[in-house]
């Protein structure tokens, strides 16, 4: 048994004073492990950032390189429609939210407004725009799926690999207000 001797002591009888050693590798052991793994999982979940981002590196940034996104703000009473380019306002409309046949305006006026602002047209162009739609929280699911689809009517052809192919003009991300 793993053990160190402490010395004896100046008396008449010597007295066994080993130091058990196995527990204290034991709990060596243990730690050392418990610490690798550790470091291990430490070095898996990290993210590794850069400040550096594509594109001029003379620090200039052109107008034509902020893409211009349409936002549309759904409220109780309209739909605003709103194409922005940074925090520049470029074009705005309002469309009056009754009935039924709004939904149908909607789509019709989303596609009217693609062909007049939209970025990406050319059919050799693969990205499409961005359409951000802005709702309150407590707008209920199938008018949300409703503005969605109305959104989705825009389309435009894209080349891919000589064949054409229709495709929704926007890609669509929701926010909330």
């Amino acid at each position: 048994m793993g053990g160190v001797d402490v010395g004896s002591g100046e008396g008449k009888r010597s007295v066994n004073s080993d130091v058990n050693m196995i527990p204290f590798i034991d709990l060596l052991m243990v730690t050392i492990s418990f610490l690798l793994i550790t470091a291990v999982w430490v070095t898996h979940s990290r993210l590794e950032a850069t400040a550096q981002v594509p594109g001029a590196t003379t620090g200039e940034v052109r107008p034509d390189d902020v893409p211009k996104d349409l936002h549309v703000f759904v409220t109780d009473q309209e739909f605003v429609l709103t194409w922005k380019q940074a925090a520049t306002v470029i074009s705005e409309t309002h469309l009056p939210r009754e009935g039924g046949a709004a939904i149908d305006d909607l789509g019709a006026t989303v596609a009217k407004e693609w062909k007049t602002h939209g970025s990406h047209q050319h059919p050799s162009d693969k990205k499409r725009d961005r359409c951000i739609i802005h709702t309150d929280n407590r707008l209920p699911f199938r008018e949300m799926v409703a503005v969605m689809d109305a959104v989705q009517v825009a389309k435009r052809e894209i080349n891919f690999d000589g064949a054409k192919e229709r495709v929704a003009a926007f890609d669509t991300a929701l926010a909330s207000r």
